[in-house]
């Protein structure tokens, strides 16, 4: 619920509405691509949140608030987006204000340093998950280690509990290290192995390494 929802007025510390949320998303996606993309190119978004004003800025406002004819306006309210451009999988921060409009205005952009990555996305665990299912090295560990025959015997490829960090990155700065679970459809046979898989996750990407 907005802060500020009884008064009309968006409080500078309310949560990115859905307009709001596309309009940076449009205006990142418009200057990445332009970093040189091509027609291949896609934005994946890991995070659109709000990027809280400066305090003193809010506490001016706050003071001001209900003072008539010196109210001051509220502070600008601004994007903070985490993005990945594929298929080169470089990872960036866009600072997006501007968002009353369709689309928002870049403020500033940097590019996350090479050890650094944004969370797996939704995308990125579903079309991990596709990966595994396809991969014949990870068939191969589950049938040797767990006598699983097919992957038709397993309901779901997760990252286990308490997986909440960033993959690790793999010395050569290409791939990611994570540890997921496989679980059977008997709902008792758990199997627990590492993949190392391409940094940037595309649909004809496969596993690089699998092992238990």
């Amino acid at each position: 619920m907005a802060i500020a929802a009884a008064t009309g007025t968006r409080h500078p510390l309310d949560e990115l509405d859905g307009d709001e949320v596309r309009a940076a998303a449009a205006a990142a996606r418009e200057e990445l691509l332009a970093l040189g993309g091509d027609e291949t190119s896609v934005v994946r978004f890991a995070a659109v949140t709000l990027k809280p004003p400066p305090k003193a800025e809010v506490k001016a406002w706050l003071a001001t608030k209900g003072s008539s004819g010196s109210e001051q306006p509220p502070p600008e309210r601004r994007a903070e987006v985490i993005a990945t451009v594929l298929p080169a999988g470089n990872s960036y921060e866009v600072e997006v204000g501007g968002l009353s409009g369709s689309k928002g205005v870049v403020a500033s952009l940097s590019k996350l340093s090479d050890g650094a990555q944004p969370l797996l996305s939704p995308d990125d665990c579903a079309l991990a998950e596709e990966i595994v299912r396809a991969d014949a090295s990870v068939a191969a560990l589950l049938r040797e280690q767990y006598g699983i025959g097919s992957m038709d015997e397993i309901v779901a490829v997760r990252d286990p509990v308490g997986g909440i960090g960033p993959p690790m990155l793999e010395p050569d700065g290409a791939s990611r290290r994570f540890s997921s679970m496989a679980r059977a459809r008997d709902l008792c046979t758990r199997a627990h192995f590492v993949l190392v898989v391409p940094r940037a996750l595309g649909s004809d990407m496969a596993i690089v390494r699998a092992q238990h």
